[in-house]
């Protein structure tokens, strides 16, 4: 599937985050402000991809725990 949601297959690596953008690290910018910039942007849907994709995985992966099927369920999040 294109534009699939590959995270880091080892269990280490699965908790570390990447380099978000700075206005995902920004914690003064709040998730509203972020909403709206990607309600009328879908590039700015990046800050807010960058700041959940890792708890989301990380949760999907503790209720389903299997790497790929928390891979495929963090990416329909996203997607929806």
């Amino acid at each position: 599937m294109a534009g699939t949601l590959r995270m880091p297959a080892s269990p280490s690596d699965r908790f570390q985050r990447s380099p978000a953008s700075p206005v995902a690290q920004t914690p003064e910018v709040d998730d509203a402000t972020l909403v709206a910039a990607a309600q009328t942007d879908p590039r700015a849907f990046a800050p807010l991809y960058h700041r959940y994709v890792y708890p989301v995985y990380r949760s999907c992966y503790r209720r389903l725990g299997n790497q790929h099927a928390a891979e495929d369920a963090t990416g329909r999040i996203f997607i929806h």
